[in-house]
C-alpha cells in the first residue's frame, strides 16, 4: 500500500446510487434486458470511459434537481458541472471523427453518452419564454437541437457497423 490518501467524493456515489435506483428508470423500457443495461451495465463501461461516467452523473443530478426541490439549485450546478466535464475536446474530436474514432473498444460508451447527452440538453433548465435550444449554430444556421439529433443519429449509425463487425 502506498502513502497517498484518496478520498471518496460522497456527492458523486450518492448521484451514482440515485442513478442504479432510480433515474435509469425510463431508459431501456421496452425490453427488460434494455433496462437491466442502463440499470447495471452502462455505469460499470462508466468505469472504463470517465465522459460517460460525468454524463451518467450528470443526468441523475438533473434527476435529483427535480425530485428534491429544496435543493434545485446544488443539484443542477452539479449536473452542469459533470456535463461540462464530459465534453471536453477529445469527446468532440471522436464525435466530429467517428469514422476514424469509434471502435470495437468504445462504440457502446459513446453510444450511451450521445443518449445522455440528449436526455440531459432536454432535461435541463432553459430560460422562462425560450424555446428549447432556439439557439442556431453560427457556423451553418441550423438550431442547435436539430443538429444535436443529427449528431446522434450519426453515432448511432455508426454504432450498429460497430456492433455488426464486433458480433
Amino acid at each position: 500500500m502506498n502513502n497517498f490518501t484518496f478520498e471518496l467524493n460522497i456527492g458523486d456515489l450518492e448521484l451514482l446510487q440515485n442513478w442504479t435506483l432510480n433515474a435509469h428508470e425510463g431508459f431501456g423500457d421496452i425490453q427488460l434486458d434494455d433496462k437491466i443495461a442502463w440499470q447495471r451495465d452502462i455505469p460499470q463501461l462508466a468505469i472504463k470511459h470517465p465522459f460517460l461516467m460525468r454524463g451518467l452523473l450528470a443526468v441523475s443530478a438533473l434527476h435529483l434537481g427535480r425530485t428534491r426541490l429544496d435543493e434545485k439549485t446544488h443539484y443542477l450546478a452539479i449536473a452542469a458541472y459533470h456535463q461540462n466535464l464530459a465534453m471536453p475536446s477529445s469527446y468532440r474530436y471522436i464525435v466530429e471523427d467517428l469514422v476514424n474514432r469509434m471502435d470495437k473498444e468504445n462504440w457502446q460508451a459513446i453510444l450511451a453518452f450521445g443518449t445522455l447527452t440528449t436526455v440531459y440538453a432536454f432535461a435541463s433548465p432553459h430560460l422562462p419564454g425560450s424555446i428549447l435550444f432556439a439557439g442556431l449554430c453560427s457556423s451553418t444556421g441550423v438550431p442547435e437541437w436539430l443538429r444535436m439529433l443529427r449528431g446522434k443519429r450519426k453515432i448511432q449509425d455508426f454504432a450498429k457497423e460497430c456492433q455488426t463487425l464486433s458480433t
